[in-house]
């Protein structure tokens, strides 16, 4: 998504992947990860779920596994990851809900860590391993990550960006202009070093568009006309970019609350003003994750999960403009 899916979902959500970033007292929380589960927080009194637990924790995981995995900032909280059920939502994602490890990401989204070896002494340029476009940092394999390109749509290939060597996924031939975004037999892309280097739209069930200059995968779905967003059958269903897009509230056992020009999947009874309210954190152990899901608490377990701890992050800017976790390595 080009954008963030905030907690109220408003107009200015849309259906768009960019090009880098597919490159992705008493509670009423659970623990999810842990061998027990805790039922006890002081968000929303009586706001747990009515959502089946083996379904909640199979979306949890496959949310903890899409951004925790991700070499990149994360374009969603795993807060609103889970509350709109984004695994289930888009076919690209989908792939998740079955991931076990970090390894099961990058073989059906295509991108990850570097792998031991990748950034072996000697080979810190950015450089292609078979069909995987590896960028090394300071030639840890830490901070390496990488690009499938058989996975993402292209060929892996080199090309001089300012003067210094990079590595992508070449998605067409022929000439182009240098920095100028576009769309060739569904594959998005930006013309660097001469090469046309971006994703397959094909790839994630989407369509190249070129919008305000800018090309990107928009995930296909139903065309509409009138922009908005609203409650249906207890789905937020919103209009934007001429595309509608429809978010089960019910799927993770909430309910659809809409506003002016926003709507909302909320835990009963928490309001609005509880769910924006609501932050996410590392406990002090640096292991347990408190997240939200509708405005009510839930509190993970990132080493039962399969990572190493919690790390906190402040608010990016750039992409999701408030404090959030991930589960990392």
């Amino acid at each position: 998504m080009a954008r963030k899916l905030p907690f109220g979902l408003s107009l200015g959500f849309t259906t768009a992947l960019s090009i880098w970033l597919v490159h992705m007292g008493s509670s009423c929380s659970v623990v999810v990860g842990a061998s027990d589960y805790k039922v006890g927080a002081p968000t929303c009194d009586n706001a747990a779920t009515n959502l089946e637990a083996s379904k909640r924790d199979r979306i949890v995981r496959a949310c903890v596994l899409l951004n925790g995995c991700n070499p990149f900032l994360p374009a969603q909280r795993l807060s609103e990851c889970i509350t709109y059920d984004t695994p289930e939502l888009y076919t690209f994602y989908s792939s998740s809900l079955g991931a076990k490890s970090c390894a099961d990401i990058e073989a059906t989204q295509g991108i990850g860590w570097a792998r031991p070896g990748d950034c072996s002494s000697g080979t810190a340029a950015p450089h292609c391993v078979g069909t995987r476009a590896v960028t090394c940092r300071d030639g840890a394999i830490n901070n390496g990550i990488a690009f499938d390109c058989n996975v993402r749509g292209g060929t892996c290939a080199t090309y001089t960006d300012g003067g210094a060597t990079q590595v992508g996924c070449q998605v067409a031939t022929g000439t182009c202009t240098e920095g100028v975004d576009g769309c060739e037999n569904n594959n998005a892309f930006t013309c660097l070093g001469g090469k046309k280097i971006g994703i397959g739209c094909g790839k994630i069930n989407s369509t190249c568009r070129v919008v305000s200059g800018v090309s990107a995968c928009y995930f296909n779905g139903p065309s509409c006309d009138t922009a908005g967003v609203t409650c249906e059958g207890g789905a937020i269903v919103q209009c934007a970019d001429g595309q509608s897009s429809r978010f089960d509230c019910g799927a993770t056992g909430l309910e659809c609350q809409a506003g002016d020009a926003n709507a909302y999947c909320l835990a009963k009874p928490c309001t609005t003003e509880q769910s924006e309210a609501c932050e996410e954190s590392c406990d002090d152990d640096g292991v347990h994750a408190n997240l939200c899901v509708g405005g009510s608490p839930l509190k993970i377990d990132c080493v039962g999960l399969g990572f190493k701890a919690c790390q906190p992050y402040p608010a990016n800017p750039k992409g999701v403009n408030r404090p959030y976790v991930l589960c990392a390595n």
